[in-house]
């Protein structure tokens, strides 16, 4: 946004609501903590993301996540970090992890490979809710 933002002392609407000027990303910059630190009273900001198994880079996967996700049918990983302000600083970061792989197995009388049944399948969309809600409720 750079020379786009107009600066002034309140950002606030008209209903008092917190108005910030710019979308706060994952990996949020140092610029916009300073921004943070200076127009808010805010001790902490909680940044999340969830990325789907279609929009995954596998190269950028920890070695855990590209074997669990290497035969998966659909899957994501939801990411959550509660950043310190005051400090500039990780206070918590967390992934968690949800995946559906249909098994094969080798038919023991005529080799063939046959498909293990499985009794639900999800969308990559509603495995990163499920992985979301996971982490929320370990970090209660």
């Amino acid at each position: 946004m750079k020379e786009n933002v107009i600066k002034k002392n309140q950002y606030k609407n008209n209903i008092g609501k917190l108005c910030i000027p710019f979308s706060i990303d994952y990996d949020i910059t140092n610029k916009n903590v300073q921004f943070l630190k200076q127009y808010t009273d805010f001790d902490y900001i909680i940044l999340t993301k969830i990325q789907y198994l279609e929009e995954l880079d596998k190269n950028t996967l920890t070695s855990l996540n590209k074997k669990r996700l290497s035969s998966s049918k659909a899957g994501a990983i939801s990411f959550i970090k509660i950043f310190d302000i005051k400090n500039n600083q990780i206070f918590i970061e967390m992934s968690c992890t949800a995946d559906v792989t249909i098994n094969e197995t080798r038919n023991i009388y005529s080799g063939i490979r046959e498909f293990q049944p499985i009794s639900i399948h999800k969308k990559s969309y509603d495995l990163g809710e499920k992985s979301m809600k996971k982490l929320l409720n370990r970090i209660k």
